[in-house]
């Protein structure tokens, strides 16, 4: 009688590491993906010059550095989510009305 060598099912990855490392690995692609196409798109469908990007960004890295450095390796993050909460907020209040005609 032949004996088959199945994998202890005990010792397998179980199936929510597997969803969530999926998840986080989609995540940081998507992330690293947008970091270079922004520029592309401040540049080509806004008309901002390289200088002005070049000089958006050396501000933002300063401040997400201090928030890094003073209170948590989280608090960039935080920062901006609240910073986008807040302009989604006043476009919101603010949003054009429309022509009337």
């Amino acid at each position: 009688m032949a004996t088959t060598n199945r994998p202890d099912r005990s010792r397998q990855i179980p199936r929510n590491v597997c969803v969530v490392s999926l998840t986080s690995f989609f995540t940081d692609l998507s992330g690293k993906m947008i970091i270079n196409l922004l520029p592309l798109f401040l540049a080509n469908a806004l008309g901002v010059g390289t200088t002005v990007i070049r000089g958006l960004r050396l501000p933002a890295s300063v401040i997400a550095g201090a928030l890094r450095d003073a209170i948590s390796p989280g608090a960039p993050f935080f920062f901006g989510a609240a910073l986008a909460l807040i302009a989604a907020g006043a476009l919101w209040i603010w949003k054009p009305q429309p022509a009337q005609s």
